[in-house]
């Protein structure tokens, strides 16, 4: 059942059909090897065939930016520095606008 190491799962001929007995005694086998390889390998293949295997693409969606943000993001340094400016003194009531 095991062959150079890895258990043989998933992998079946025209002739020949595992009991689900056979296919979790391979697992075990490669669950309980010395090698810690064989047996990440073992369980990744086990928890793929119980849950399914993983979406393999990874899709980054960028959240749209609010309006107010980029707008700061296209001001220039001293637009920033007038509104920080502004803000604080809003935040402490000296407002003079």
């Amino acid at each position: 059942m095991l062959q150079a190491g890895y258990p043989v799962i998933g992998r079946r001929s025209k002739h020949s059909r595992m009991t689900r007995r056979q296919i979790l005694a391979a697992y075990e086998a490669g669950l309980d090897a010395n090698d810690p390889v064989v047996r990440v390998r073992s369980a990744d293949v086990l928890m793929s065939r119980v849950f399914g295997r993983p979406k393999e693409t990874v899709e980054q969606v960028k959240p749209p930016v609010p309006a107010e943000i980029q707008a700061v993001r296209d001001m220039s340094a001293e637009e920033r520095e007038e509104l920080w400016r502004r803000l604080v003194a809003i935040e402490e009531g000296l407002d003079q606008v």
